[in-house]
């Protein structure tokens, strides 16, 4: 289980140091660090905590990524897969129907999907939680 910074100060002093792993969704406020980019950088385990802590911190206290600015803190920022989801849900549904396939997008919400070998969408569509971290 992860422990909670002791104070405001120590969150932000560890995001900081940490910013350059972390995105913002400037549409829900979400802040993530994906699987892949933990893997790619080859962290060490005790790093790898201090970022999920900073995830589910930031997250609890529902701070944007124009407050994080404030604080001298720069993530990254654009729309995270839920968002970006329903967002193109509409036009992919078109865009299906158009190609003579079902209009499923968006709805294997459960994770399972019977078309994932075939549909172009797939990575988008069913969003596999394991990437975002504390999701």
């Amino acid at each position: 289980m992860l422990k909670y910074f002791d104070s405001f100060t120590e969150l932000v002093s560890t995001v900081q140091k940490h910013q350059k792993y972390l995105k913002g969704c400037f549409n829900c406020g979400f802040v993530w660090c994906s699987k892949k980019d933990i893997l790619e950088r080859q962290l060490t385990e005790e790093e790898v905590e201090e970022i999920q802590r900073c995830v589910v911190d930031l997250s609890n206290k529902g701070l944007t990524v124009q407050q994080l600015s404030k604080l001298k803190i720069k993530i990254s920022h654009g729309i995270c897969i839920p968002c970006w989801r329903l967002k193109r849900g509409e036009k992919v549904r078109k865009e299906q129907q158009e190609m003579g396939l079902s209009p499923c997008y968006g709805s294997a919400n459960d994770g399972h999907c019977s078309k994932a070998s075939v549909c172009k969408w797939h990575p988008v569509c069913v969003v596999d939680r394991a990437e975002l971290v504390n999701r």
